[in-house]
This record gives structure tokens, C-alpha cells and sequence, in this order.
């Protein structure tokens, strides 16, 4: 926006105006940025999400673990909205089932990850199930999930589902509607066994 007077003329005083108001802007802005970058949680404590490298003893290798918050809900915090599976061999995994769940610190029990739509099973655990004779290069197609009834939904249902990146061979299975609070997330459980 130019500041003008009334003859079409800028003054030089308008300039030098409109030049401070510009800088006390940006100072503002730049501010409010920064302040905005500084949040501290967990009373300034260390969060572990829980990622990491994890070994698949039924095919010998080790997978590294993502977890992807969601956006925040209306309490404030997100949920894990998506987990990635990276470095993933189907070839050396082929005939296996991978699962994975996320626990709290000082339980055991498995936290809860999703849930459908309509609010009725809650699944707590993540099942892979890597077809026998899979491949790298049918990577997409080997690769299908169970439900928490233990049915196997193919690549997802209204509950969850699975993508292949053929860019990257990353996994990711992604929650309709994800209940499990990123900062509630102290540990990754991943187990494998030979299927039939």
C-alpha cells in the first residue's frame, strides 16, 4: 500500500513512514515467529516417540520404525496418524507376519492405535503379512494387513490401510482415525513369525 498526499506526490516523509512501519512489521513478524518456534513440553523433559531401528528376527534384518502425528485434536495433542515401515526386505521377509504395537511407559499392554469410523473395534497391534515368494519387485502387491479380529483386509479397509513407495520401498500404514497420543509413546514392540 503507497501513501500518498492529496497532489499525487509522495513526500519523503511519507516514505520514511511508510519505511518504519515496514520494519516494525517485519521486527513483529520475526518475533512472533520465534516465539512461536520456543514451545516447551514435558515440563522441558526429553519425549522419546519411540522410533527407531528394530530387528525382524523371522527374516534377519532390521526395519526402522516412524511414527507421523496426526494434526492436533481439540485437547491439544496428536495422535500417531500414520507408521512407516523403512528398508522393509520382502524378498528375505517373504512368508512372515511383522507385528507392531506401541506401549506407555510402565505397562505392558499394548496402547490403542485405531479405531473405525463408527467408533467400533479398536485396534491395538499393526499386522504385516508378507506373502510366500514375495519380491522387491511386487513389493506392492506382497504385502496386505489383518484386522483386530485377525481377518486379512487385503491392502485396508475403513480402519486402516497400507501404501508401498516404490521410490523410497517405504511401507506406510495410515489410521482413519487414529487414537493413540504421540506423547503417550514410550516404546515399540515388533515381533515376527514364519506364516504357513
Amino acid at each position: 500500500m503507497e501513501l500518498h498526499h492529496r497532489s499525487g506526490l509522495r513526500s519523503s516523509r511519507a516514505l520514511s513512514s511508510k519505511g518504519s512501519y515496514f520494519l516494525w512489521f517485519t521486527v513483529l513478524a520475526l518475533i512472533s515467529t520465534s516465539l512461536a518456534a520456543r514451545i516447551t513440553l514435558n515440563g522441558n523433559s526429553d519425549i522419546e516417540y519411540g522410533q527407531g531401528v528394530y530387528p525382524v528376527s523371522a527374516c534377519d534384518q532390521w526395519v526402522g520404525i516412524v511414527l507421523t502425528p496426526s494434526e492436533a485434536w481439540s485437547d491439544g495433542y496428536s495422535r500417531v496418524g500414520n507408521i512407516i515401515f523403512q528398508g522393509l526386505d520382502v524378498t528375505r521377509c517373504a512368508k512372515t507376519s511383522i507385528q507392531l504395537h506401541l506401549q506407555e511407559e510402565g505397562t505392558a499392554t499394548p496402547m490403542s492405535l485405531f479405531t473405525n469410523l463408527l467408533g467400533g473395534d479398536i485396534g491395538t497391534v499393526v499386522t504385516l503379512i508378507i506373502a510366500n515368494g514375495a519380491t522387491q519387485a511386487t513389493a506392492d502387491t506382497s504385502v496386505t494387513l489383518l484386522n483386530p479380529d485377525g481377518t486379512n483386509i487385503g491392502y485396508g479397509d475403513e480402519s486402516q490401510r497400507i501404501d508401498y513407495n516404490t521410490t523410497s520401498g517405504n511401507f506406510t500404514v495410515l489410521f482413519s482415525k487414529p487414537i493413540a497420543k504421540m506423547t503417550l509413546v514410550k516404546s515399540i514392540m515388533l515381533e515376527s513369525t514364519s506364516t504357513s
